[in-house]
């Protein structure tokens, strides 16, 4: 309901101190009182107003309270614009208004029941049946099998059947999802195999030096990386979005971390000729941030030689420093390159252990998976973001950022992590590496989604780019 400047403040006043509201729903109800609030030409040209439930109560409960004040009934309802017949009907129900739902709607009248009420909950244990496998669940496939089920449904127009599907799903909860993990298992087959993993490795890390557990794994960090959504008018039958030039080039990152929350020296791997041949990009490196290992492959992929160099630079000086009565452990995953036999005998000539683990379940047990991969890239992007507002914007070609730009983002991204998150990293519910006979983690410990829940806050304000880039 549309109030002006005079009704709203002699609202406030009726309402006295004795109904308050959280600055959330505050927000809220004001919403629904600017859009519900709008009137409509009625059939004979009369002007009619739609008021939610949640409205319907705060008026009534504010000419209640005028009343108790001395003021009539006629009166309280004139200052609220709603007739004394309105507020009669409005009182008789109240309490079922109360109870309601949904308080935005704007009546207690439930309409019509769907067409697909006799099978609504038989096809929603056939969705869950499906989602447990792990298969993807769209809008035509709730409607291909709600009509072999239902023959009133099946008889009905397409968009009838468009618009029926869509009520059940929204009534239901559901909203389309990206998938963030793709596998040919079923989840229910990855996440024993991943526990049966970590059961069997609990007994080997177990009275080991933590500084000496290590995991490292690699993830690409692309040049261009703009969201697929934008904010922009609603209606809008076309929504632009510019992308670079180079929006397929990327680099390889190389993370590695210990059970005790240390950072190893991390490795990036630009597209370019051989890392010991050199070449114009190795030239390059002196000017990139010096707390990163810089290297080249043909195609930025941390091949045989890579692992090798990564072998040669980053672990070796590392487990170098171990006291003499500790054997280093290495924890990969089943990337080709981790087990080419060159790379295993350069590992193993260190004295160092390796465990690898099984594919699919990387998601679940690898610590640099868990909790350093996606908060990494989100503070990339968030960087990328602001490249893009104060220069990327003001050219007419969008170019990609520079080699070096990658390298001073991802080396920005990396120094965010805390020993607390890369230990933490180890520590995944179900999936923790020590169960016991480890420091419980603290109330106030970061771990990844902190951190990247912490970024969102402090970017909440350019989380998407407006279509106009």
């Amino acid at each position: 309901m549309e109030e002006d400047e005079g009704d709203a403040s002699a609202f406030h006043e009726i309402m006295g101190g004795g109904y308050s509201t959280s600055e959330e729903e505050e927000r809220e109800e004001q919403e629904e009182e600017n859009s519900e609030g709008e009137e409509t030409e009625g059939r004979k040209g009369k002007k009619r107003t739609f008021i939610s439930l949640r409205v319907k109560r705060r008026i009534l409960l504010a000419i209640d309270s005028a009343k108790k004040e001395g003021m009539s009934q006629k009166k309280a309802c004139q200052l609220h614009q709603i007739q004394p017949s309105q507020y009669r009907r409005w009182k008789k129900v109240e309490e079922e208004m109360k109870v309601a739902s949904n308080q935005k709607a704007v009546t207690l009248h439930t309409g019509k029941a769907s067409s697909i009420v006799d099978i609504e909950e038989d096809l929603l244990e056939w969705f869950w049946g499906i989602r447990e496998k792990g298969m993807s669940v769209s809008h035509k496939m709730l409607q291909i099998e709600a009509s072999k089920r239902c023959n009133v449904f099946r008889r009905k127009t397409e968009w009838s059947k468009v618009k029926t599907i869509e009520r059940y799903v929204r009534k239901n909860d559901l909203v389309m999802r990206s998938t963030t993990r793709k596998s040919q298992a079923t989840p229910q087959q990855a996440k024993q195999e991943a526990l049966d993993f970590i059961l069997s490795m609990r007994p080997r890390v177990m009275g080991r030096d933590q500084d000496f557990i290590i995991n490292m794994d690699q993830t690409p960090v692309w040049f261009s990386l703009e969201p697929t959504r934008t904010l922009d008018k609603r209606g809008v039958r076309t929504v632009h979005g510019r992308k670079s030039t180079g929006d397929t080039r990327r680099v390889t990152f190389m993370a590695t971390i210990t059970a005790s929350g240390k950072k190893l020296q991390p490795m990036l791997v630009f597209k370019g000729t051989s890392s010991e041949r050199g070449g114009r990009i190795k030239r390059e490196f002196p000017t990139y941030p010096n707390d990163m290992l810089y290297a080249t492959q043909q195609k930025a992929w941390a091949d045989e030689e890579i692992m090798r160099l990564w072998v040669k630079k980053v672990l070796r000086p590392y487990v170098e420093t171990a006291p003499k009565h500790v054997v280093p452990l290495l924890i990969l995953d089943v990337h080709t390159a981790h087990k080419t036999e060159d790379v295993r005998n350069d590992i193993y000539s260190l004295g160092v252990e390796i465990e690898y683990i099984p594919g699919g379940c990387t998601c679940l047990v690898q610590p640099v998976d868990v909790g350093i991969g996606k908060p990494l890239k989100t503070y990339a992007r968030r960087l990328w973001e602001e490249w893009m507002i104060e220069s990327g914007i003001n050219l007419d070609v969008t170019e990609p950022p520079s080699r070096k730009q990658i390298a001073e983002w991802c080396s920005a991204s990396w120094n965010k992590f805390t020993p607390d998150i890369c230990r933490n990293a180890w520590r995944h519910d179900l999936y923790t590496w020590f169960p016991h006979g480890c420091p419980p983690r603290p109330a106030n410990s970061h771990t990844a989604e902190t951190l990247i829940n912490e970024l969102d806050e402090d970017n909440s304000d350019d989380d998407m780019l407006l279509a106009a880039v």
